[in-house]
């Protein structure tokens, strides 16, 4: 079952990943050199005011700023989903 649950993982990182223009990060993700994973439980807990999480918008990107209590699949050079508050009325999916 954890082999099946990071499995999950990875594929649902691949589904975000494939909805982008970013080709490096497409390819390292699809031939397997990297694991990919999916922190959806912050949006829920985002949502539920459990977490908060924001994301600082600046040249270039973002600066993220919180804690994320539980993100599956994580190691080094790993790429994770999730959800930033940008302000009350803005929230930004990215990966990271």
């Amino acid at each position: 079952m954890t082999t099946a649950f990071c499995i999950w993982c990875h594929l649902a990182a691949l589904t975000y990943i494939l909805n982008t223009k970013n080709e490096a990060i497409i390819s390292r993700l699809l031939n397997g050199k990297l694991l990919g994973a999916s922190d959806l439980s912050n949006p829920m807990e985002y949502y539920a005011g459990l977490e908060n999480l924001s994301a600082e918008p600046t040249e270039g990107g973002y600066i993220l700023k919180g804690v994320l209590a539980s993100v599956s699949n994580l190691g080094e050079n790993h790429w994770f989903g999730l959800i930033a508050g940008i302000n009350e009325n803005k929230r930004n999916m990215g990966v990271i």
